[in-house]
């Protein structure tokens, strides 16, 4: 985008409207990240109120290491399964 402003053969109106997609691309990739988060929190909150001890095992350190290995193991697991296929 930056390298835009530098051509000085481009007209401005092409400028406008080349501008005007980046940003909307980039707005619509924004919303997705949102939403995306918001997402996890609700299913973060809904996953406390069903057991208290969920959250304080997100946020400790431990955790953090419990689900970090359980991804790992559960990646490589999924990875040989699908490689069968």
């Amino acid at each position: 985008m930056l390298k835009l402003f530098k051509y000085k053969n481009v007209s401005d109106f092409r400028k406008e409207k080349l501008i005007f997609n980046y940003s909307k691309s980039l707005f619509i990739v924004s919303i997705k990240v949102v939403a995306i988060l918001i997402s996890i929190f609700v299913f973060m909150i809904i996953l406390n109120l069903l057991s208290n001890s969920y959250l304080n095992l997100v946020i400790s350190i431990l955790g953090i290491i419990e689900i970090s290995i359980i991804f790992v193991i559960y990646h490589f697991i999924r990875k040989k399964f699908y490689a069968k296929l």
